[in-house]
């Protein structure tokens, strides 16, 4: 973590998100709104308006009224949930099934490599959208989506960190110590195989939000009046030319919120290469 805070875009990533994660946290505090609060002779306030009650409007206000700040804090806590969700159901699902894949092979591997192929063989937002229109359109559903998409890239990292591990000396000793199946796995192998994960986790919590956005600026995922910042964007999309602040805030948050993810990745495997020599 030192060294990928000592790097410029791993700096910027991590200052990034932790003032998002401050705005998620403390945002809600440092408006006097309600994220749902309507009011339509606040209309379409410009941001930096005052109202005649002296309230000020940060980022103006939408078609309803209501305070595009507050909204957006409150969305920033909901694209992290996204994210954490998203990635962890990846995670528990992908790992075990590539780490079983590498370490048995044979039969095994080539079983739960050809469902992985199947489910890269459609491109991603449209498996998502396949999974939320099975399941339903909702936010929780939406979640899933993501998280079965993204199942396909930790299996297959998993896999080859294992099929590599698994020829070390370390884990050859203790095979030959009487080591179980589940010991040499869960004790040996695991535990080394984490870098690419922690890489792609970081990585991957950026695209789930964004899909997440997407779905549900196709009306397939968070619904109104949830601020989920996609749904935002899909509402102002159609008076984006009258207030077009409606439709920058909430973009402007996605762009920055995956930018930070992607940066503090990026710098993060950087860390974890000794090839790089950075």
């Amino acid at each position: 973590m030192r060294k990928t805070l000592t790097t410029p875009s791993g700096l910027t990533g991590a200052v990034l998100l932790a003032l998002l994660l401050f705005l998620a946290v403390f945002g809600p505090l440092l408006t006097p709104f309600d994220f749902n609060d309507q009011n339509l002779d606040r209309q379409f306030l410009a941001p930096l308006s005052r109202f005649q009650d002296g309230a000020l409007h940060l980022l103006g206000t939408d078609n309803l009224g209501r305070d595009v700040f507050t909204r957006l804090v409150v969305g920033a806590r909901i694209s992290f949930l996204v994210g954490v969700v998203a990635v962890g159901l990846a995670f528990v699902v992908g790992v075990p099934l590539g780490a079983v894949a590498g370490y048995f092979g044979k039969r095994v591997d080539s079983f739960i490599m050809r469902g992985m192929d199947v489910l890269l063989a459609f491109p991603s937002i449209l498996l998502a959208i396949a999974v939320v229109a099975i399941f339903g359109a909702n936010l929780r559903n939406a979640m899933i989506a993501v998280g079965v998409v993204t199942i396909p890239v930790f299996c297959r990292i998993t896999r080859a960190s294992v099929l590599t591990v698994r020829e070390r000396e370390y884990v050859t000793a203790a095979r030959a110590q009487g080591a179980s199946h589940g010991r040499l796995l869960f004790l040996y192998i695991l535990p080394n195989c984490l870098e690419p994960l922690l890489v792609q986790a970081s990585l991957s919590m950026g695209t789930s939000v964004l899909d997440a956005a997407g779905l549900s600026f196709l009306g397939l995922g968070a619904k109104p009046p949830t601020p989920e910042w996609g749904t935002m964007l899909g509402d102002a999309f159609l008076y984006y030319q009258r207030a077009p602040w409606c439709v920058a805030a909430p973009g402007a948050m996605i762009f920055l919120m995956v930018l930070a993810f992607n940066l503090f990745g990026d710098s993060l495997q950087d860390a974890f290469d000794p090839r790089s020599g950075k």
